[in-house]
């Protein structure tokens, strides 16, 4: 049944496409702004600036990354676990329930503009039982026609509704890029920190309702927090060696150092209650203290062509790992090398990396992307990314000690290969996607609170399609994704994870203002959710419990008057109206009705 619906969804869907032959372009303004990220080839892929009010409504950052819904602990910026398995590039233990709202260097925007831009963004809700408060700022100006700055920065603080539950998440993300034929340097400074309130989960659903206010729910845990502090800095420059040939068929030979320094310090107080089964240091206090830091060095030969792109380099990477009793040390020694190949249509890349020193001695990843236009006029294009990674989890998951626990084992070298091909058409209107991949010696918390890895390899595979139909007076958002596994009596998702976003829209006053209204459910079907471990920052695996089968509706209202851009939500409308089985991780229920308001600004005369 829950198959056939998908395929209704999409078919319904697919079918209000066909039947608009011209599909307008979203309601965005011209800012005059050239912005960019750096890929891995150094080479610029152009970022736009978006203006529009389509999905404005959608103020969680991570829910933007994808337009699915994650699991989390219930608070905007808390702790987070996607609802399929995704596989990120680097196995990062400290950040493992916070990576979704970490903005990675190559993610980072790079600006030039003739004029100055500025992006102001604030959000709160209407109760003052319930505070939100958030603020975005984006400025960036050149100071040269050659140099550039801008300034990123986001500030989501919310108290949550029930006890011990207030977070805050501040991101500062400062870019700078300089750029003369002779030489051009890019910077990048990120400071991004978590505060957030660890009550343990509600100690039984049977407390939500209306009898009782959410805030006198009783929870596990009443003083415990985290604190975790991500910060970074990395400065590539480049110098050409050889420039020969015309703009049109230039070959570039060059060399690139890049230097970055990347330190995590993570930080766990609590008062021992009976939470926690082991007690390994003080019975009256916790004070749990890690950090990492990293200095990488990174040299590059480059040598671009009119359809080639090369580059080879070597990078050592001094590394230091500090929990309460146990440090390490090491150098690892790195080569890289790739190649990238393009035409009009064509596109074709691979990326290798071969570690040969320190604790990560042996990890190597190979990383290739075809590409292919169909049809340049509407961007039709089909995607293929390859991925296989050789790599030891993260020093930290075989050897933490805190004052609630100590991981202290052997763990064997992960193995994942990944195939995600992807067709897109219609000017990125419709993306059609599908996932397989094989993950040997897979590593998770179990039920028990111990860290482990599957004796059997993991064969994963989805398949989703995301749909946006602008048509003159409705815009139609669609994001299906279906789902398995074959450990699922182990490591469980939801078969199914869907948003669907209906509204109407329309010009008024003589074009002087764009209005939406609409609706916007989020679903998932029921499965063996994950629990969370407040002393590790980490969800662990458990099947006892389903979460889930639950439709999460919200009401919305969109408008953008000259370069204002305003929405007013109620979010979870249907709270309370069939049951309380709001929940997208064991003991955590998602916030109640609520309401939302937010309205962006920009300025760039």
């Amino acid at each position: 049944m829950r198959i056939l619906l998908f395929h209704i969804l999409l078919f319904f869907s697919v079918s209000l496409l066909a039947q608009n032959d011209s599909l307008p372009e979203k309601d965005t303004t011209d800012t005059g702004i050239y912005a960019w990220q750096y890929n891995d080839f150094y080479q610029k892929d152009t970022v736009v600036i978006d203006t529009a009010v389509n999905d404005f409504q959608v103020f969680n950052p991570v829910y933007r990354k994808n337009f699915l819904m994650t699991g989390s602990t219930g608070n905007l910026s808390s702790p987070v676990y996607d609802l399929f398995l995704s596989c990120p590039q680097h196995s990062n233990f400290l950040n493992a329930a916070f990576n979704d709202y970490l903005t990675d260097d190559n993610a980072v925007r790079f600006y030039n503009t003739k004029n100055f831009y500025t992006n102001v963004f604030y959000f709160t809700n209407g109760s003052k039982d319930n505070n939100l408060q958030s603020v975005s700022v984006l400025h960036t100006q050149n100071i040269k026609p050659f140099w550039n700055f801008a300034i990123d920065y986001h500030l989501y603080a919310s108290d949550g509704i029930y006890a011990n539950q207030k977070s805050k998440f501040s991101s500062f993300v400062f870019s700078s890029v300089f750029e003369k034929p002779k030489y051009v340097a890019h910077l990048i400074v990120k400071n991004q920190q978590f505060k957030t309130g660890e009550n343990g989960g509600i100690i039984s659903k049977d407390d939500i309702g209306p009898s009782l206010a959410p805030v006198n729910v009783p929870v596990n845990l009443t003083v415990a927090a985290n604190k975790l502090r991500n910060l970074n800095v990395n400065l590539t420059q480049d110098i050409p060696l050889l420039i020969k040939g015309d703009s049109l068929s230039e070959t570039k030979l060059s060399v690139s150092h890049t230097f970055v320094y990347y330190s995590q310090k993570h930080f766990y107080t609590d008062v021992p209650n009976g939470f926690y089964s082991t007690i390994n240091f003080d019975s009256t206090q916790t004070n749990d203290s890690s950090r990492v830091h990293h200095l990488k060095n990174l040299v590059r030969l480059n040598l671009s062509g009119k359809r080639t792109n090369w580059f080879i380099g070597y990078e050592n990477n001094l590394s230091a790992y500090f929990s309460n009793i146990d440090s390490i040390d090491f150098s690892e020694n790195t080569v890289v090398a790739g190649g990238n190949y393009h035409t009009l249509r064509l596109m074709a890349n691979l990326r290798l990396r071969q570690s040969f020193t320190g604790y990560y001695q042996g990890n190597y990843s190979v990383s290739g992307k075809f590409q292919y236009v169909l049809s340049p006029v509407n961007k039709n294009r089909v995607v293929v990314a390859v991925d296989f990674f050789n790599r030891r989890p993260d020093y930290f998951y075989a050897h933490y000690t805190t004052n609630n626990f100590v991981l202290d084992t052997t763990l064997q070298t992960e193995q994942i290969l990944s195939l995600a091909p992807s067709l897109l058409l219609w000017n990125n209107h419709l993306e059609l996607n599908a996932v397989y991949r094989q993950w040997q010696q897979y590593g998770y918390f179990d039920s028990l609170l111990v860290f482990n890895q599957l004796t059997q390899g993991m064969t994963y595979y989805s398949a989703s399609a995301q749909l946006r139909i602008p048509l003159k007076h409705f815009y139609f958002h669609t994001h299906l994704l279906y789902q398995g596994n074959t450990q699922s009596d182990i490591i469980d998702f939801p078969d199914i994870v869907a948003m669907q976003s209906v509204n109407v829209q329309s010009w008024f006053f003589k074009k002087a203002l764009f209005a939406q209204f609409g609706v916007e459910v989020n679903y998932f079907t029921a499965f063996y959710g994950r629990g969370y471990i407040p002393a590790l920052s980490h969800f662990y695996v458990q099947q006892t419990e389903k979460i889930g089968d639950y439709p999460f509706v919200d009401f919305y209202f969109n408008f953008k008057v000259k370069r204002a851009r305003i929405f007013f939500k109620i979010q979870h409308l249907n709270a309370g109206m069939n049951g309380v089985n709001y929940f997208t991780a064991i003991n955590y229920p998602m916030q109640q009705r609520v309401f939302r308001f937010g309205i962006s600004w920009g300025f760039y005369d």
